[in-house]
């Protein structure tokens, strides 16, 4: 259990820091809102005198947006980039002689940041869902399987995160290594268009990649898209891409730690 504190405390503290930095957080969560907005009506101009594309009514794509909409606001960019300044301003030579992991570090801290994100995704979630009539589930077993998906989402987004992240050990520059993960995850995951849009060969290709574990699986179970025994393999593979990125980052970080020189040390 001793073991396990000392991660508690880190995600306590993370809460604090921000709340702390309250300013920088809620600007990341306005901007999201801002590109759900956009988002939404672009494609409603685009369902205009059109009961279906593909697969989706204007019903559920809206609440296709909305899961997008959840899914990118957890662990946002003002978490992301308390990983990376973690990295350029040397802090993360300390963390070095600390007795905790770096990995499970940095996941405590996103997920201390991510119960507040939390917290204020669903106010506004609410909000949304009242004003734009969003429809909901109504079977109680795919709320459960929702809530395992974006835990899932979370942990999957973690990872990549951490991975890009090693880059800047090489860069010493994050702003770049930021927008091209942002810009990578959003169109893999189908946070920007739904992956079903795509032909079926880009479709093949995203299916063996982890991105559509972020945004397309946790809509497809809201939208009563799959049914358990699809779930639940899915979420076996999730499972192995967690542990799989888990260790390539682990890898990464050792041999990261091992060619550069940090900036300041």
């Amino acid at each position: 259990m001793r073991k396990y504190k000392k991660y508690i405390s880190l995600i306590k503290t993370s809460m604090q820091q921000t709340l702390t930095y309250r300013s920088n957080f809620f600007m990341s969560i306005m901007v999201t809102i801002l590109l759900f907005i956009s988002s939404f009506f672009l494609w409603k101009s685009v369902f205009a005198g059109k009961d279906t594309i593909s697969i989706y009514s204007w019903n559920h794509m809206k609440g296709y947006l909305l899961v997008a909409f959840i899914c990118n606001t957890l662990l946002s960019w003002y978490s992301e980039s308390s990983i990376s300044r973690k990295i350029l301003d040397g802090s993360v030579a300390m963390d070095l002689i600390k007795p905790y992991n770096f990995y499970y570090a940095r996941l405590s801290e996103t997920i201390g940041s991510s119960i507040f994100e939390g917290l204020v995704i669903g106010i506004a979630s609410v909000v949304l869902i009242i004003i734009l009539r969003i429809p909901l589930p109504n079977n109680i077993m795919i709320w459960v399987c929702f809530l395992i998906s974006i835990l899932f989402a979370l942990l999957i987004k973690f990872a990549i995160v951490y991975l890009f992240s090693m880059l800047i050990f090489i860069t010493s520059s994050y702003m770049g290594i930021q927008w091209a993960r942002a810009a990578i995850t959003n169109l893999l995951s189908g946070g920007l268009v739904p992956l079903v849009l795509f032909p079926s060969w880009c479709r093949t290709i995203f299916g063996y990649m982890p991105f559509q574990y972020i945004v397309s699986f946790p809509a497809s179970i809201f939208l009563n898209q799959k049914d358990l025994p699809q779930i639940g393999n899915h979420f076996l593979i999730e499972v192995l891409w967690i542990i799989t990125l888990f260790l390539l980052g682990k890898v990464l970080f050792a041999i990261s730690i091992r060619k550069v020189t940090i900036n300041g040390g």
